[in-house]
């Protein structure tokens, strides 16, 4: 085959190609329930659910999904899906059976879409079977009952650093005043100057004072929470960072797991609307 055979023949596989191309993303998949899988096996098909557990491998990624918590399938996807437990996500792809499981496997990441990056419940429902919702990303209502500021992010104009405080409410520009322990800076106090007896530091140089009593003019651009919140006689602990301090009757968002030092579940919120 000469030169201008070879051409052609590259062309025509382009060409090919191509047209496989728009003629799949053409294709309308049927819309099916994950209970209803296993009727459909070798059919293009979507299904929507939740990701109950997800793992990723090097070139793969792996998660059973579910709409009820009894029906599931798995989505096998031989690239990473950056999807956490509890989100709701929309997957195309072609429907097999691999070890009496059945799986759908996406060609691409454009089909997996994420629906909501969180599931969306009552509090009640999480606590009333824990160990299902563990590790899942969670939205929720929930009243503010009570709250303590854990820690300060502090910053002036060359940095920032956290300050430790067993409560605070006072002004967010202060001199913080305190002593370094172990590479931390636990904050005693604030006020608007510095006092007798302390040093003077900034953001860089600050840790580098152990045991030494100092003072650092700063401003608190976040408070680190420790808050107890409700519904209907309900309570959980939340973990947050936020800019202000949250009361009254927020939306909660973030990652519900157990935790071993308290012995009990607990939210670490990534946002408190």
């Amino acid at each position: 085959m000469g030169e201008k055979g070879l051409i052609a023949l590259n062309i025509l596989i382009v060409v090919s190609l191509l047209a496989l191309h728009y003629y799949r993303i053409g294709i309308v998949p049927e819309r099916i329930k994950i209970c209803d899988a296993r009727n459909h096996l070798g059919e293009l098909v979507r299904v929507e659910g939740i990701a109950w557990k997800v793992h990723r491998g090097d070139a793969y990624t792996s998660i059973v999904l579910t709409d009820d918590f009894n029906s599931t399938i798995t989505v096998f996807a031989r690239f990473r899906v950056e999807v956490v437990p509890g989100a709701r996500i929309s997957v195309r792809g072609i429907l097999t059976e691999f070890a009496d499981t059945v799986e759908i496997m996406p060609e691409d990441p454009g089909d997996v879409m994420v629906v909501s990056r969180h599931y969306s419940t009552y509090l009640p429902v999480l606590l009333a079977n824990p160990d299902r919702y563990n590790g899942f990303s969670v939205r929720f209502p929930a009243e503010v009952e009570y709250t303590r500021v854990i820690y300060l992010n502090l910053t002036d104009e060359f940095g920032s650093v956290r300050g430790y405080v067993s409560g605070y409410s006072g002004d967010r520009v202060a001199y913080f005043h305190g002593k370094v322990r172990d590479s931390r800076f636990y904050v005693e106090f604030a006020s608007d100057r510095c006092a007798d007896g302390y040093e003077m530091v900034n953001t860089t140089t600050i840790l580098g004072h152990n045991g030494e009593k100092v003072c650092l003019r700063a401003t608190v651009y976040d408070y680190g929470l420790k808050m107890y919140v409700s519904w209907k006689n309900y309570t959980i602990p939340v973990y947050c960072e936020a800019p202000e301090i949250p009361s009254g009757n927020v939306e909660v968002e973030g990652t519900f797991t157990y935790d071993s030092l308290s012995g009990r579940y607990v939210v670490y919120a990534g946002n408190v609307i």
